[in-house]
C-alpha cells in the first residue's frame, strides 16, 4: 500500500484570507489632491494605521497615526498641525474624508 494520505483541508486559511483585505486595504501608497506633488504612504500594524506623507517636494516628511475600524479610519494630523480625530473611510481602493477629499490610491 504505497498510497499517498489525502491532502489536508486547512479551514483557517480561509478565514485567514477573508480578513486580510480589510486591513491591506488601507496600505498603499495615495495622491493627495491638495497637495498635488506630495505622497502619503499608509502602513497597517493590527487596528492601528501609520501615515506618512510629504506635502511639496523637499518638504519635510510627517507621521501621523489614525485608530481603523473596518473600512473607517480616525487620523489625528495634530502632528502636523491639522486637527484630531478626522473620519476617513475607504471607497474602491480609494481614502475619502468627510469634507469631500479623496486620496486617491497610486500603488
Amino acid at each position: 500500500g504505497g498510497r499517498a494520505p489525502p491532502p489536508r483541508r486547512r479551514p483557517h486559511a480561509a478565514a485567514a484570507d477573508a480578513s486580510a483585505p480589510m486591513a491591506t486595504g488601507w496600505e498603499g501608497t495615495f495622491s493627495d489632491p491638495n497637495h498635488p506633488e506630495g505622497w502619503r504612504k499608509v502602513t497597517v500594524q493590527g487596528s492601528t494605521a501609520t501615515i506618512t506623507g510629504v506635502d511639496d517636494p523637499g518638504g519635510p516628511e510627517w507621521t501621523v497615526m489614525a485608530a481603523l475600524s473596518g473600512p473607517v479610519a480616525h487620523i489625528d494630523f495634530s502632528p502636523k498641525g491639522g486637527p484630531k480625530g478626522i473620519e476617513a473611510s475607504l471607497h474602491g481602493g480609494n481614502i475619502r474624508f468627510g469634507d469631500g477629499n479623496t486620496w486617491t490610491r497610486t500603488a
